[in-house]
């Protein structure tokens, strides 16, 4: 879920919870209060509720006084009524031509009949005022007129207790006090859930940023969430997967210069000490022979010619690596290609003679995207590979074709001394030699097939080889097919 939706629902809910438990609170407390079973001080069970009976009692003395007002003068009807009253804490006074009849006890106290007919004459008739006091206690006050048979006239009073009925206004403050405490519970509550979910992952953001701030970058972020943060983290987290990775590229880039360094200063260390001896030869007459100065004059032009190709051959590798090697793609038809190469491999008199044999397995003409500069740049140095290794008579280097739905196979073999199959994974590393197969003494630069790996990457291919001990070698270069020119 979204920051935005936690916090839209958080408000929501802020509202909406304090609201509807507010609302039952106060159902509850009035359904407490009004309830049919009576939980006041001197309210009980096997009473009921007093205000109902009471108002009960009330309205049927009222219709008695309308209807049968000759009942009122029945002293033993009034007791019982007034056993009734008082024991829901009511009473009752009968008055007839301004002289009481009858009067519960504890309004028989001096000036309460007197403050009862007062307070009655302010308040109307008959209507309830929970403002006469009688003995510390509140009534409310209810008066009919009574119509005597004799034609006399008086009044009933009945009057109701109020101090153990608690007014509805009584409950407001502890509403109020109970919405108090539901908002700031909910609010505590949900701002509590909310900041946790955003605060937490920013702590665990800044502990990662800590590691890899001291350069500790193998401790991963965990526990991202779906929302904005956890977005967030997952892109720091492949930040932090791409600097390590970038940072062991670096060492590994650091580690091979090193070595690329070490085997540049071994390489050229032995022409050039070739060389100087050959110089110290002639300069002390040591080669005292026309044919020793023409040796030594051959070794001296065979050496320097080995310190150009190393040399060259290091500038295109460091070129190549660094991506600065233009390349000129173009469709090539590799059948009439390596026709072409081979016929040029048999009339370059700098080789020795070997036998060169092209067998294309296709139906029509094979086209590949390539540079054919670089692309003859690899035939040539796979060739010369082969050429060192070949020891036994006659030499022969096999080349084939094949097409296949998507992809062109160009493999090159030769009857040279091979290698160990365990050697094979590192012949396209720079410099790497494997005894006896790749000893130094067959001369090269040693980037030759690393100079290969790397142009057929450049053309989108890959390139592999495979040997055994005097089964010679089988370098195979696999490209992606195109369209010819004339192809829709």
């Amino acid at each position: 879920m979204s920051i935005r939706k936690k916090l839209l629902l958080s408000y929501a809910a802020m509202v909406a919870i304090p609201v509807l438990v507010f609302a039952a609170t106060a159902i509850l407390l009035f359904s407490l209060v009004f309830r049919h079973e009576g939980t006041a001080p001197g309210w009980g069970p096997d009473r009921g509720n007093p205000f109902a009976a009471s108002s009960e009692l009330r309205d049927g003395l009222a219709f008695v006084a309308r209807y049968d007002a000759g009942r009122l003068l029945d002293g033993a009807f009034l007791r019982s009524i007034d056993v009734e009253l008082t024991a829901r804490q009511s009473g009752l006074v009968v008055e007839r031509a301004g002289q009481t009849v009858y009067a519960t006890d504890f309004l028989q106290g001096a000036g309460t009949l007197e403050r009862i007919r007062a307070y009655s004459e302010q308040s109307g008739t008959p209507r309830f005022h929970p403002a006469l006091k009688v003995q510390e206690q509140s009534y409310t006050v209810a008066r009919s007129p009574i119509a005597f048979p004799d034609q006399s006239s008086g009044e009933l009073y009945v009057l109701t207790r109020t101090g153990d009925i608690p007014p509805p206004f009584r409950f407001v403050p502890l509403l109020f006090l109970m919405l108090l405490l539901v908002v700031g519970a909910t609010n505590g509550v949900l701002t509590w859930l909310v900041s946790r979910s955003i605060l937490n992952p920013l702590r665990d953001l800044g502990k990662a940023a800590q590691h890899i701030k001291e350069g500790n970058l193998d401790v991963p972020l965990t526990d991202l969430g779906k929302d904005e943060l956890g977005d967030v983290g997952r892109t720091f987290e492949e930040m932090r997967l791409r600097l390590r990775e970038s940072i062991a590229t670096q060492l590994h880039y650091e580690d091979n210069r090193k070595a690329l360094l070490a085997h540049i200063s071994h390489d050229l260390k032995t022409p050039i000490t070739a060389i100087s001896h050959c110089a110290e030869g002639l300069q002390d007459g040591i080669a005292d022979t026309p044919e020793k100065r023409s040796k030594y004059y051959g070794m001296i032009r065979r050496k320097a010619s080995d310190m150009n190709r190393l040399i060259e051959e290091l500038f295109l590798f460091s070129k190549l690596d660094m991506g600065k090697v233009p390349f000129h793609m173009e469709p090539v038809e590799l059948n009439a290609y390596l026709e072409s190469f081979v016929d040029e491999l048999g009339q370059d008199p700098s080789r020795p003679a070997m036998e060169t044999s092209l067998a294309a397995e296709s139906s029509g003409p094979v086209y590949v995207m390539a540079d054919r500069e670089k692309l003859r740049r690899v035939l040539l140095n796979i060739v010369d590979n082969s050429v060192k290794y070949m020891v036994h008579e006659p030499r022969r280097l096999d080349i084939r074709l094949t097409a296949g739905p998507t992809e062109a196979t160009v493999s090159i073999r030769d009857n040279g001394t091979g290698m160990d199959r365990a050697g094979l994974p590192h012949i396209f590393e720079s410099f790497y030699r494997d005894d006896p197969a790749r000893s130094a003494d067959t001369g090269g630069s040693g980037l030759g097939l690393a100079i290969v790996e790397q142009i057929v990457a450049e053309h989108g291919g890959r390139v592999w080889a495979d040997s055994a001990p005097g089964e010679g070698m089988c370098i195979t270069i696999q490209l992606k097919l195109t369209k010819g020119p004339s192809e829709p």
